[in-house]
């Protein structure tokens, strides 16, 4: 047997712990997995920033281009708005007539015409390169004097695409305002030439047809393109609406003519594509003046965009290689490092074999790390369910011991309870209040809605309160009965009032579509201090509910603004006139005399359980008296009783308190049915009386024959029908009525025991202690020593 225990272990050994290190290596290879996603990242990273440089080279080119179009447009509008002050010009006005309607006076006042060219182009002269104006085919004006026709634009001022007769036809276009085209200016008397666009501005003066021409400056549409350049290679085009060509920097526009008449219809916004010039590509970046309509192109090197991406590439590579010859080195440190726990812990699964039997997998042959990991599975697995059994053993700890406290009893151990509804139900503030919810359900609740529903809708109550309510402040919910549930809250120094009501608030809401099947009391108690006090403050929420109005469906009540007395009022009178009533079988007494008791503790006052302790001692009383009669008391058990309920218990009660009142009555009449007495009005009146004057007059010297003679009967007639019907003595109760009165004032004052006796109607001292004693069983001094101790 032990060899076979040996070559299994053996067996075991060699299926799990190779030789070799292969579990070493294995672990190793994971590790350098992880390094495959820093290449990717890497990757990533480059393309996303590629991609980003390529944007923001876009953007720039478009941002200086539409910088250098709009200072473009800025400088032709300012040579429109000089021709058109030229025009509204006074001197203009008075003085730049045609030849043949010159007066001597107008003649005179010509030298002001150059002067204010002269003017004008001192103001566009940073951008137009010179200003002339005529009026009719005979005489141009210039800043210097005055030129002929012909002989100012064939000689002094000659534009390589203009002649003469373009520009007597142009002076009787009617076209306001000519951007031409751009053309070669030739200045013979200084011997330059230069680049400009003509602004041929038209207007009417005096019935006069004048033009001014300012001829715009290439060189200054080139320095403000170049100004706005992002790179120095980058080439120029300027085409105006007519695709005509204005500027170009580098002799691109024959190779790109059909390109820019596809353009032609294009908006503003910026455009980029890449394109292919004499074997070199480039990138093709254009926009559209929104004032003229001329059309700028930015042709850059696909150079420049590659040297910034080139940058960031370099940089990615470095610093994956970095970071993958990091990730190998700390690969063989953690490997190595890993390995030898890794190795204790299969160790440990394989020499305590519960553990493989654990997992249920003990005669599975695997790796060492599948075999690691399935055991570690069945670890989670077994916590989970320790968790749950947990969680429901702590679930119903926590329902018994708070059920316990609302029925009274005190906790010898509340500690545990404390800390275990902090760590589960995170009650961490210093005090308690109780919430006591009444659902009262009516006919169409059982009527409407089948028994299972009923069954899942109660079920289901507890959960939507504790859920709903848990938003709010820490709760527990306890389901009391079947329509009380009763919630818990933790709250800090009273400050609960705004997210308790809020919360209770919202319940109202969630239920208040169902009004034809219930209605909802809620009854808020004082904040406690000590868990042990949740029946007191439980008391205070019942007797909240039982102030409620049953005109209203939905409604919270506060016990801060009730009153509540800690005693109800029963005396051993009252005991005696309902015993009496019994005897005599005297319904109509019974309810007169239960609704005196109950009065007089609803005038005092008294709490919800002090009601229902009251029903208790009433109901005890019944018992006994059945039981005195040697009647089976399971019938009224059955019907009225329950047998589990202990004496402080109120299951069978309803949170009403003249519901109460009147199931007790019931109860008393049941009572009377099973006794079986016949009433007689007549002796059952005469009964009462004599105990009604009897207690008003205890404290005369009373006799049989002085009562008999008050009644109006015979001393013989009386004794028999109070025997007959209070089941005792005449003087038997005369002496009962005389000690609980002396009692009471042994109690509550100091008085002599002689004057007491004479108080209640005994003026021998020695036949008061004699009676005293039959009665109590002490005498009156012991009597009164002994409540002051137990007072104490």
């Amino acid at each position: 047997m032990v060899s076979k225990i040996a070559e299994l272990k053996k067996k075991k050994k060699s299926t799990f712990f190779p030789k070799d290190k292969s579990l070493y290596f294995r672990l190793l290879f994971y590790f350098l997995l992880l390094l495959i996603p820093i290449v990717i990242i890497g990757l990533v990273t480059y393309v996303n920033s590629a991609k980003m440089i390529k944007n923001d080279f876009q953007e720039k080119i478009s941002f200086n281009m539409e910088a250098a179009s709009d200072t473009i447009d800025l400088y032709i509008r300012s040579a429109q708005e000089t021709g058109v002050g030229f025009f509204n010009d006074e001197s203009i006005q008075m003085y730049l007539v045609p030849r043949d309607m010159q007066t001597p006076l107008i003649r005179a006042g010509l030298w002001r015409i150059p002067r204010i060219i002269q003017r004008n182009e001192n103001i566009v002269g940073g951008f137009a390169d010179s200003i002339f104006v005529y009026v009719d085919n005979d005489v141009v004006y210039v800043r210097d004097g005055l030129n002929e026709f012909d002989t100012f634009f064939n000689q002094i001022h000659s534009y390589e695409d203009y002649n003469v007769g373009f520009w007597e036809k142009t002076s009787e276009s009617k076209q306001y305002i000519q951007l031409l085209p751009k053309t070669i200016v030739k200045e013979k008397s200084l011997g330059v030439q230069k680049a400009v666009v003509p602004l041929v501005l038209r207007s009417q003066v005096l019935k006069h047809n004048i033009t001014i021409v300012i001829d715009i400056d290439v060189n200054s549409i080139e320095e403000t393109l170049r100004g706005n350049s992002v790179f120095n290679s980058t080439a120029f085009i300027v085409v105006d609406d007519n695709n005509q060509l204005i500027y170009d920097s580098h002799g691109f526009f024959e190779q790109l003519r059909s390109r820019f008449e596809d353009d032609v219809n294009r908006d503003k916004e910026a455009n980029h594509d890449i394109l292919k010039l004499d074997g070199t590509d480039y990138i093709l970046s254009s926009i559209k003046s929104d004032l003229y309509g001329w059309r700028y192109y930015a042709i850059t090197p696909y150079s420049e965009l590659s040297n910034l991406t080139i940058g960031i590439l370099q940089m990615t590579v470095a610093l994956s290689i970095f970071f993958i010859i990091l990730g190998v080195i700390l690969s063989f440190i953690f490997s190595y490092n890993i390995y030898d726990p890794i190795k204790k812990i299969k160790d440990t699964i394989y020499q305590k074999n519960e553990l493989l039997e654990m997992s249920g997998n003990e005669n599975i042959q695997m790796d060492e790390l599948d075999m690691i990991g399935l055991f570690i599975r069945s670890l989670v697995d077994n916590n989970l369910q320790y968790k749950e059994k947990f969680d429901l053993y702590t679930n119903e700890y926590v329902e018994y011991s708070l059920f316990s406290l609302l029925k009274g009893h005190k906790l010898s151990d509340k500690t545990t309870l404390e800390e275990t509804l902090v760590d589960e139900f995170n009650f961490v503030n210093e005090q308690y209040i109780c919430c006591s919810i009444f659902f009262d359900f009516k006919k169409y609740f059982y009527e409407d809605i089948h028994e299972a529903e009923r069954l899942y809708v109660l079920n289901e109550i507890k959960k939507v309160l504790q859920g709903v309510l848990s938003d709010f402040l820490p709760v527990y919910v306890v389901n009391y009965r079947q329509n009380i549930y009763v919630c818990i809250f933790s709250i800090e120094n009273n400050e609960y009032n705004e997210a308790l009501t809020e919360g209770l608030k919202h319940i109202l809401s969630l239920f208040r579509n169902d009004e034809q099947y219930f209605t909802i009391t809620m009854g808020i108690s004082r904040s406690f201090n000590d868990i042990n006090d949740l029946r007191t403050s439980f008391n205070e929420a019942m007797t909240a509910i039982s102030k409620r109005s049953k005109d209203e469906s939905f409604q919270i009540i506060s016990a801060d603004n009730i009153s509540m007395s800690d005693k109800f009022i029963y005396t051993f009178f009252d005991e005696q006139k309902l015993l009496n009533c019994l005897k005599s079988g005297d319904p109509c007494n019974v309810d007169g005399l239960i609704d005196e008791i109950f009065e007089k503790n609803i005038q005092s006052e008294a709490s919800y359980a002090h009601i229902v302790q009251l029903a208790k001692e009433l109901q005890n009383l019944g018992v006994r008296f059945l039981a005195e009669r040697g009647q089976d008391i399971e019938a009224i058990e059955s019907a009225f009783l329950d047998p589990d309920a202990d004496a402080k218990e109120e299951l069978n009660f309803s949170v009403d308190v003249y519901d109460i009142k009147q199931k007790i009555k019931e109860f008393f009449h049941h009572i009377i049915d099973l006794s079986g007495i016949q009433f007689n009005s007549r002796q059952g009146n005469l009964v009462s009386m004599i105990m009604q004057y009897i207690d008003e007059n205890y404290m005369k010297d009373l006799s049989l024959e002085l009562i008999a003679d008050e009644m109006g009967v015979t001393a013989k007639y009386v004794s028999r029908v109070f025997k007959e019907n209070a089941g005792m003595l005449l003087t038997d109760y005369i002496n009962e009525i005389r000690i609980n009165k002396a009692k009471e004032l042994l109690r509550d004052t100091v008085m002599k025991v002689q004057d007491i006796g004479q108080q209640v109607g005994i003026d021998n001292r020695t036949t008061f202690l004699r009676v005293f004693k039959k009665v109590e069983g002490v005498s009156p001094t012991e009597y009164r020593a002994i409540f002051k101790n137990n007072g104490e």
